[in-house]
């Protein structure tokens, strides 16, 4: 999947607005796509990991990881369980989950 149809994509899955601070977008084409979980972090391209995001959020988020993000991957390394939904939701509020990008440590 090319990056234009990943937009519609994720446009159709979580709506035509910024992931984080909700600002509409009137077309598409320019808009950032964000990883959720950072790059630098997991690795990971695959859509559960990717949001729609405007350009000054997407610069401010950088590769941190969102708070919701952060207290899930603590769960699961340190055995206390935890999904996305529990934590704050997956992007979207979608149930795509991101355990195909996670080490198996992880997932284990």
């Amino acid at each position: 999947m090319g990056w234009r149809e990943t937009r519609l994509y994720l446009a159709e899955r979580d709506g035509r607005h910024c992931f984080y601070c909700r600002t509409e977008f009137d077309k598409l084409k320019g808009v950032s796509i964000d990883h959720y979980v950072p790059y630098s972090v997991l690795g990971c391209n695959l859509p559960a990991n990717l949001v729609l995001a405007c350009q000054p959020c997407n610069e401010a988020k950088a590769d941190r990881l969102t708070w919701s993000m952060a207290a899930v991957l603590l769960a699961w390394a340190t055995g206390e369980g935890g999904t996305a939904r529990e934590a704050g939701g997956a992007p979207g509020g979608v149930q795509a989950p991101l355990a195909p990008c996670l080490p198996a440590s992880l997932t284990a």
